[in-house]
């Protein structure tokens, strides 16, 4: 049609290859309750373009700090961000003492993409006890290939070996007690639950 929104909206014709001005608005908003615990704020939200730290029980921002963090870095009891450090994480890359999720996590519990930690649930996972695509444990792995003292799996390496399209969950038990007899109740449990064979009782 030829004829520019702005030249529709302007009273005078617009010139047909004047350059295109791109104006940047600076954002930036900061917000601080007034309500303090042990001097540091209840709420502090600080958001815009550059690194804005932001500390408080509640803490939002670029870089957060605080007992709940969220923000791109978020340091905190319960931590969530692009990247999450905290007793609870969550992130794209998550660190937790307690519990981790996320792309690449780590954690006594941790869960992700790839996640490493005492109980390891991922598409690699690495721990003491895994299960994932691909798990490396030190005790007991289960997943599409798996490698531990006792393996659980279609592609298996380990001391004892279980495919899981033909054992059944007693077996699974009985291998965890016999090669680890010292594993928690829950554990035994959890990996005996996940066979691919199911036993009926009459």
């Amino acid at each position: 049609m030829g004829t520019s929104i702005d030249e529709l909206v302007e009273k005078e014709p617009v010139e047909k290859n004047a350059p295109i001005r791109y104006i940047g608005i600076p954002f930036h908003y900061e917000y601080v309750s007034k309500r303090k615990i042990r001097g540091v704020p209840l709420v502090h939200v600080n958001l815009g373009i550059g690194l804005r730290k932001a500390k408080g029980i509640i803490a939002i921002g670029n870089i957060a700090r605080g007992v709940i963090a969220i923000g791109g870095v978020s340091i905190g009891l319960i931590a969530v961000g692009g990247v999450g450090v905290g007793l609870v994480a969550l992130g794209a890359l998550a660190v937790g003492l307690l519990a981790a999720a996320g792309a690449l996590s780590v954690g006594t519990i941790a869960v992700g993409g790839v996640a490493a930690g005492l109980l390891a649930i991922g598409g690699v996972a690495v721990g003491v006890y895994s299960l994932g695509g691909c798990a490396f444990a030190g005790q007991i792995a289960a997943g599409g290939y798996a490698s531990g003292a006792v393996a659980i799996g279609d592609a298996v390496k380990g001391t004892v070996t279980l495919d899981v399209n033909t054992c059944t969950g007693t077996e699974i038990e009985q291998a965890i007690r016999t090669t680890l007899p010292h594993t928690a109740e829950w554990v035994v449990h959890m990996f005996s639950g996940i066979s691919g064979h199911v036993e009926t009782h009459f």
